[in-house]
């Protein structure tokens, strides 16, 4: 009979990190022991965090409120936003000289 985790467990096996879900608190933790896989209420191989974000922008004025950084396409950019790649949340902001 085959472990419903099969596959992750392989994965752990191989060294990769694995993670088992716990119901009541609603996280996902670290599996450190093999045993590990009969008491987690899901399973999975940790994904692979997604790379920031980094976005340049010229502002050429202290009076704009707002920029679109979808549509910049400046060849002198004067600033530099780097945002988190899993919340999307801004990170840093660099002013380039």
């Amino acid at each position: 009979m085959k472990h419903k985790y099969e596959e992750v467990i392989k994965a752990f096996l191989d060294g990769k990190q694995c993670e088992g879900w716990n119901f009541q608190t609603k996280e996902w933790y670290e599996i450190t022991r093999l045993g590990s896989f009969d008491y987690c209420d899901d399973a999975r191989i940790k994904p692979e965090p997604k790379p920031d974000i980094v976005r340049y922008a010229l502002i050429s004025s202290a009076y704009i409120e707002s920029i679109n950084l979808t549509s910049c396409a400046y060849i002198v950019d004067n600033l530099k936003l780097t945002f988190d790649g899993e919340t999307g949340e801004l990170k840093s902001a660099e002013v380039i000289k």
